[in-house]
């Protein structure tokens, strides 16, 4: 289940996490990769936990890149539609695919 980005930025990160980042359709029943990623972790003994996370604006991207670059642990996120476009504004380079499109996930 998604998390909201309030939620989110009053959590602890003690181990590597990753973000997948949407909008309105990932709250029910979500998305199915955090899901798959985080099953793929346990069974390899990988410790990093993939947390959905909703934001509920477009306006709310910034605040959670902000969030996002002062966290060690958070190592990546992905960007889920509405927001691909929109996010690659707070990405410090965009290279190869992701420059033409102007859209990306963020490591």
């Amino acid at each position: 289940m998604a998390v909201g980005f309030q939620e989110a930025a009053a959590m602890r990160y003690d181990t590597p996490t990753a973000f997948y980042i949407g909008g309105e359709q990932i709250k029910i029943p979500g998305p199915r990769s955090p899901e798959l990623f985080n099953a793929f972790f346990s069974r390899n003994g990988i410790p990093v936990k993939y947390l959905p996370v909703f934001v509920e604006h477009e306006r709310g991207l910034a605040g959670l890149f902000s969030f996002v670059r002062q966290q060690p642990n958070i190592r990546w996120v992905t960007i889920g539609a509405p927001y691909k476009a929109q996010a690659a504004d707070f990405i410090d380079r965009l290279a190869g695919a992701a420059s033409f499109t102007k859209s990306a996930d963020f490591a």
